[in-house]
């Protein structure tokens, strides 16, 4: 048996779960709030808050779709991923929000280990030892565009962290992107294969259209009328 907060699937790759419109709240478990395997998850404008395990408040090891989610206030005490701990599988997420989780691991917001497509996101406040906001490693292929990280902290990689894998070639690519947390923004010591283009970077970062200009954020992350 799998100790989990909300919901546990383990049956063949044609299974498929969905959410919308649905509150995880407050769940207390080893592998969190939700637990799927080997099935497909959707979500949509669903939150996933103020919940604690070892693991991150989601672990797949499958494949899903989050849009319009928010991932809020979630915390590991063990391993990494604040809010999701994503092994294998394919996972998109489209005009999500992850702000204000924490681990004393990896990936304040979450720990990706599969290929992973980010787009239009807000990563806010997360922290970690590494990875404020995100991990990347265990030859995760992750695509990132259009996103904002600002107010992650960590002591290495306060917007992403690359861990080393050693099975097959970890790679990450950010293009479209505010990179905007204050001291190590990423840290590549792995040498995994990452690029970062045309993306206003804090500090700076060598890349194709790359800026280092302050780009007045508005609370919420959002650019403000004047940036």
């Amino acid at each position: 048996e799998i100790p989990t907060g909300v919901v546990f699937s383990e049956t063949d790759e044609q299974s498929e779960v969905r959410a919308t419109r649905c509150v995880f709240d407050r769940n207390r478990s080893y592998y969190n709030a939700l637990y799927v395997h080997s099935a497909t998850f959707l979500a949509d404008d669903c939150t996933f808050s103020n919940s604690f395990g070892n693991y991150g408040m989601i672990f797949f090891d499958s494949s899903t779709r989050f849009k319009n989610c928010l991932f809020e206030s979630n915390a590991t005490a063990t391993y990494g991923g604040g809010a999701l701990y994503l092994g294998g599988g394919v996972h998109d997420f489209a005009n999500c929000r992850f702000e204000g989780n924490q681990t004393n691991g990896t990936g304040g917001a979450a720990t990706l280990g599969a290929v992973v497509r980010l787009a239009n996101c807000i990563f806010r406040g997360n922290s970690a030892a590494s990875g404020g906001a995100l991990s990347v490693g265990f030859g995760a292929q992750v695509e990132i565009s259009n996103a904002t990280f600002v107010d992650n902290t960590a002591a290495f990689g306060a917007s992403v962290s690359m861990g080393p894998s050693p099975v097959s070639p970890t790679t990450l690519s950010v293009r479209n992107s505010i990179l905007w947390d204050a001291g190590n923004t990423v840290d590549n010591s792995a040498g995994a294969t990452e690029s970062i283009d045309h993306s206003d970077v804090r500090g700076g970062w060598f890349g194709s259209g790359n800026l280092n200009v302050d780009p007045q954020l508005q609370s919420d992350a959002r650019l403000s009328p004047d940036s």
